[in-house]
């Protein structure tokens, strides 16, 4: 991979300012392991540009479509991306500052690459960790970036097409750390190829219907708690990474009916849906989105049935089931409801 051109700016919202910093030689090992990780991440969301005339967009095509070879040239269209973000990392401040959150003030990359084998350019666009830290050879104040990915905040890769002799960028390559809409909707001004809201669907449909054909006859206790825990991840968590909700969920759970084999294949086979079923592994839970397809009927007697409408905390101290010394099976439901419980006493 050839670095074409890079540039760093940091991005101080507070103070609404930029600060171009210089980049030695070495700092070309850094853009390429911020290529190698995306590239490799499975918690991408694949984007397309709304627009190729949208700022970002269009800078980063005019210095292809152009045939713009002067570096200071350039640099002017660094410099434009940088201050659309400083604005719109300003308002999206503003927007959240009230409920006590603070965006993380990092630096902005920017980096042209062209991959040696097949002449293809892509454009890297990351916001990340810019913090001070004390050499310890000479004890001096400095400051740089951290090699740990998880201080790679939000990323953002456009592949380049040549489309009859021109430049274009089609779909494209997204990280974020967090629920920052603000990076893809007003800045980059991309739009999701699959919404938050039909991932969300795609997500809990294709759990459910895996765990109904592979573990519900076979299992039914397991069935109850696997279900019930993918549905309070989902109403939980803002931000979805499927493979660590499927790690969360499945990986260290202790089945009851299932044996451990029959549940390594089933995380397995999970971890295979977003591919299968064409959801993004990363994408902002929509609740209610998945609200009428939580609730579960279960028989109990003739005109008596439990209904399940919403996520239960310890589902297996709430509802438990035993048979008496006569054979008579009973459903025990603790309850916090004076009202219901008076009327069955």
């Amino acid at each position: 991979m050839e670095i074409i051109y890079k540039n760093i700016y940091v991005i101080n919202y507070e103070n609404n300012k930029i600060l171009k910093r210089s980049i030695p030689e070495e700092f070309n090992g850094y853009i390429t392991q911020l290529f190698t990780y995306i590239n490799n991440s499975k918690s991408v969301r694949m984007f397309k540009t709304r627009s190729l005339q949208t700022e970002v967009v269009g800078n980063v095509l005019k210095i292809f479509n152009s045939g713009i070879n002067l570096e200071e040239e350039v640099e002017s269209f660094f410099e434009s991306i940088a201050q659309r973000l400083l604005r719109c990392e300003v308002v999206a401040q503003a927007n959240v500052s009230r409920l006590g959150i603070r965006l993380k003030r990092g630096s902005l990359v920017q980096a042209l690459v062209q991959d040696e084998t097949t002449g293809d350019y892509s454009y890297l666009l990351a916001k990340v960790e810019h913090s001070n830290f004390v050499d310890d050879n000479d004890f001096s104040f400095k400051t740089g970036f951290s090699s740990e990915q998880e201080k790679i905040w939000k990323t953002t890769i456009f592949d380049l097409v040549n489309e009859d002799g021109r430049l274009s960028i089609d779909e494209t390559k997204v990280h974020l750390d967090t629920s920052s809409k603000y990076w893809y909707k007003e800045f980059l001004e991309l739009d999701e190829l699959v919404n938050d809201e039909r991932n969300t669907i795609l997500a809990f449909k294709s759990i459910e219907s895996l765990l109904l054909r592979s573990v519900k006859l076979t299992a039914p206790s397991d069935y109850l708690v696997l279900r019930n825990n993918t549905i309070g991840w989902l109403r939980k968590q803002q931000l979805i990474n499927y493979d660590e909700m499927i790690e969360n969920i499945f990986g260290s759970y202790c089945p009851e009916e299932l044996d451990q084999e029959h549940l390594d294949k089933l995380k397995k086979r999970l971890l295979e849906l977003p591919d299968v079923k064409k959801f993004d592994r990363e994408f902002d839970s929509v609740p209610k989105a998945i609200k009428a397809k939580i609730r579960k009927l279960f028989p109990v007697n003739q005109g008596i049935e439990i209904k399940i409408s919403d996520y239960v905390g310890d589902i297996k101290d709430v509802i438990k089931s035993h048979e008496d010394t006569s054979g008579a099976r009973y459903i025990s439901i603790k309850t916090n409801d004076e009202g219901t419980y008076n009327t069955f006493k």
